[in-house]
């Protein structure tokens, strides 16, 4: 071996070396995206299967950027400032939620309902913006945080334009994650469920994903006619009485067909809208 091939490979191991490094940084910030509080080194490697030395040296490099921030109390680390910043920046420049924003603020101040934006964030689906209505009693939530999208409306509307085969690679086979009385937990139920809402335009999970609340939500489409996102409208079992599902089915429908048409859709997907309204 030349000098010139020693300079070559050993340049693509430090390349191999960064990826790596990166992608198991990557990993540990995913980690903290998905439990709440605080974590220790030790509990990062064991949930990670990592060892202790090189999280910790992750971890450091991720605090020495204000990515994530050290505990003076417990020692332990969290979400830091830069990616709150980060957060915020993804909200001022995202066409996706400044389009949306007007339609939920709408469906919680005029209607009474907690209204959200979903997008798919790996395996999960993750609350891009939310309006809470103003009531004693709503369905709280908060940008950013992830949820299954087994068990909700907005993750089954996300799925719609989706093949069979590429659901299966993305969910797997079941059972999947018990989060309510009434969670779809076996493959085969929940799309025996998405061929219905796909025919009627709208997912419904009732009692799915939180005991005795109701929620609709009907997919999102940009300009190449994709589904991009999602939108929902929820209410506790208790308020069906003053927003019928029936209701609750035309608002959710109306609010992802105007947001879509914003972002340059020009199909028109939302011809179960008579029938939910009928």
């Amino acid at each position: 071996m030349t000098d010139g091939d020693r300079t070559i490979e050993g340049a693509r191991s430090a390349a191999r070396e960064s990826s790596q490094s990166l992608q198991r940084a990557l990993r540990v910030l995913n980690l903290f995206a998905e439990v709440p509080g605080e974590l220790g080194v030790r509990e990062v490697a064991r949930r990670l299967g990592l060892s202790p030395t090189i999280v910790q040296r992750l971890i450091t490099t991720l605090a020495a950027e204000a990515v994530l921030e050290k505990s003076a109390i417990t020692g332990r680390y969290r979400i830091g400032p830069k990616l709150f910043q980060l957060g915020r920046l993804y909200v001022r420049t995202n066409d996706l939620v400044s389009v949306a924003m007007p339609e939920l603020t709408r469906m919680a101040e005029d209607f009474g309902l907690s209204a959200s934006l979903g997008t798919l964030a790996g395996d999960k689906m993750m609350y891009a913006a939310a309006a809470q209505a103003r009531s004693p009693i709503s369905v709280r939530v908060e940008p950013g945080e992830l949820t299954d999208i087994h068990s909700t409306a907005f993750g089954k509307a996300i799925l719609f334009d989706m093949e069979d085969s590429r659901i299966l690679a993305l969910l797997g086979s079941g059972p999947y994650r018990a989060k309510a009385e009434k969670t779809l937990t076996s493959y085969n139920a929940l799309m025996t469920d998405l061929r219905v809402a796909r025919t009627r335009g709208y997912a419904i999970c009732d009692s799915e994903n939180i005991d005795g609340v109701y929620a609709i939500a009907a997919p999102i489409y940009d300009e190449k006619d994709h589904i991009v996102a999602s939108v929902s409208a929820a209410v506790p079992h208790t308020q069906l009485g003053s927003t019928p599902p029936e209701t609750l089915a035309q608002l959710t429908i109306g609010a992802a067909q105007r947001i879509s048409q914003k972002l340059g859709s020009s199909m028109a997907p939302y011809k179960a809208l008579e029938t939910a309204t009928s």
